[in-house]
């Protein structure tokens, strides 16, 4: 009746709901107590709740800030100390730290978007507005972010608020088979064990390489020498071993002394280092170096 009605005055009735209805005409307040009299229905202009954006564009997906805010903070997020922006990548199956100033961050993504609600104050009503993404997040105090880096390896526990460089070993993302066969690689192992209390030193090799993989976080303060004629297979093992089983990143190979004892070494976030075709003057002069690397709880780099 009251629509009918209405629409006989040229009001037209956006929607109808279950206790009254929505219309943009101002003023009707007055006009519909009239009508409804009769009846004791009374009307009056009832508040809503601003609305909530969904966020879901013509393009479709979602262009909110929260929607724009989870998938960005999936790979990227700030350290306090030292301030750092920060962009996780993955290269095959390499996990990549890109660390950038506030500049080179912004400059990367300054031209992502978001849609905000905002109040105008003039019209009273909430509008949705398409704003600079870095905008809003650089101020968010809800943003992503972690105190410091650290590198803490299992059984290890990373303190909340460190984000963790450790992120696992490359043999964790095999499918493990019924019928997998490692007898070449043990038997490698035995081959370099040599002709004297061979299974003695294949237990102790075996057990070693356990050790790194079982708890990385546990310095194992032995190492190993293997000492042959030239072509018998020795880095054949470990490299196999550091590529396959560890994961390239974690393992350094090189002949160069310089590259384990030097001001500039390459030992960060390394569980396997390999000194190849170490000779006895280099090594005799770098002697207690090495030991002091073997058995030391930290090293500096």
């Amino acid at each position: 009746k009251v629509e009918a009605e209405l629409k006989e005055r040229g009001v037209s009735v956006s929607v109808l709901m279950f206790d009254g209805l929505m219309c943009e005409t101002e003023g009707l307040v007055p006009m519909l107590n009239e009508m409804t009299a009769a009846e004791g229905v009374v009307w009056d202009v009832k508040e809503h709740t601003p609305f909530k954006y969904t966020g879901r564009s013509e393009r479709g997906g979602c262009e909110s800030y929260a929607c724009v805010k989870r998938e960005f903070e999936k790979t990227h997020f700030i350290v306090r100390n030292p301030l750092t922006y920060v962009e996780v990548s993955r290269v095959g199956d390499e996990e990549v730290i890109y660390r950038k100033n506030k500049a080179q961050f912004t400059n990367t993504y300054e031209a992502m978007t978001c849609m905000q609600e905002r109040y105008d104050v003039e019209t009273k009503k909430y509008k949705c507005i398409r704003c600079s993404f870095l905008s809003v997040w650089y101020k968010d105090a809800n943003r992503k972010e972690y105190e410091r880096f650290d590198f803490v390896p299992p059984p290890l526990v990373c303190p909340a608020g460190v984000y963790n460089l450790f992120t696992g070993f490359v043999y964790e993302s095999y499918v493990e088979e019924a019928d997998d066969d490692v007898s070449i690689f043990l038997n490698h192992i035995r081959l370099l064990a040599g002709d004297e209390k061979t299974e003695e030193v294949f237990d102790y090799i075996v057990n070693y390489l356990a050790h790194l993989i079982q708890t990385p976080g546990v310095q194992p303060r032995a190492s190993m020498l293997f000492k042959s004629i030239e072509g018998i297979g020795k880095n054949i093992l470990f490299d196999s071993f550091g590529k396959y089983i560890l994961g390239s990143k974690y393992v350094l190979s090189t002949a160069r002394a310089e590259c384990i004892i030097g001001k500039f070494n390459q030992l960060d976030r390394k569980f396997l280092v390999c000194y190849d075709e170490a000779s006895g003057k280099d090594t005799y002069q770098a002697e207690s170096m090495i030991k002091g690397l073997i058995t030391a709880p930290t090293i500096e780099w």
